[in-house]
C-alpha cells in the first residue's frame, strides 16, 4: 500500500499552471501538461480542483488579484507624481508587449475562452473595471483638475482601461506592434494635454 501523497503549496502550483495557461492557451493546455508542470498527482489535482476548468477560474480569479495588485502599487505608490507613475506603467506595458513577456499580463488566459465563458468573462470585466478604479484613483491623487472638451476625469479612467483592453486583444490578434505603440502614445498625449479648468 502507497502512503499518502506528498502535500504541496497550492499557490505555487496555481502560480505554476497560470504561466502555462497563459503561455499555450486554455484549449491547448492537457491535463497530462498541468500535472507535469504543477507536479503533484492526478488524484490530487482532482481533489483539490476539480476540473482543468475548475483550476483555470481559480487561477484566473487569483492571478487577476495579484496584477491589480502590482499595478495598483506602480500607478499608486511609486511616486507621488501620479501622472507619470501612469506614464511609466504604459511603458512597461509596452516593453513587456515587445520584448514577448505578455505571458506576465495574464492577456492569453483571460482572452482566450472569454467570449464563450460566462464566468471567465465576468473576471475579465471585474479585471478591467479594477484596472479603472485603480487609474480613476491615481488620476484623482494627481491633483489636476480633468476637463478635455467634454472628458472628465472618470471618462478618461475609463478610456485608459478601455484602451489597454483593446491593446491586449490587438496583441492576441496579432496586429503589428507599430499600432499598439500608437495606442500607447495616445494616452500618453492625453495625460500630457494641458487640462482646462472645470466649468461650475
Amino acid at each position: 500500500m502507497s502512503g499518502p501523497e506528498k502535500q504541496f503549496d497550492t499557490d505555487k502550483v496555481i502560480s505554476l499552471a497560470m504561466g502555462l495557461f497563459d503561455r499555450n492557451g486554455y484549449e491547448k493546455t492537457s491535463i497530462s501538461d498541468l500535472l507535469a508542470v504543477m507536479k503533484i498527482h492526478r488524484s490530487s489535482f482532482y481533489a483539490t480542483f476539480g476540473s482543468k476548468r475548475g483550476l483555470f477560474i481559480r487561477a484566473l480569479s487569483e492571478y487577476s488579484v495579484h496584477i491589480l495588485e502590482s499595478i495598483r502599487a506602480a500607478l499608486l505608490d511609486a511616486s507621488d507624481d501620479y501622472i507619470a507613475n501612469i506614464q511609466n506603467w504604459l511603458d512597461v506595458l509596452l516593453g513587456a508587449l515587445h520584448s514577448g513577456r505578455a505571458v506576465e499580463l495574464g492577456a492569453n488566459a483571460f482572452l482566450d475562452i472569454a467570449d464563450r465563458d460566462t464566468e471567465v468573462q465576468k473576471l475579465a470585466n471585474e479585471f478591467f473595471l479594477g484596472l479603472e478604479n485603480i487609474v480613476d484613483r491615481a488620476l484623482e491623487l494627481s491633483g489636476r483638475d480633468i476637463q478635455i472638451g467634454r472628458l472628465d476625469r472618470e471618462h478618461l479612467a475609463s478610456l485608459i482601461a478601455l484602451q489597454v483592453q483593446s491593446i491586449l486583444l490587438l496583441y492576441k490578434s496579432g496586429v503589428p506592434l507599430s499600432m499598439i505603440d500608437n495606442s500607447i502614445t495616445l494616452i500618453k498625449a492625453l495625460l500630457d494635454t494641458p487640462l482646462s479648468t472645470r466649468r461650475a
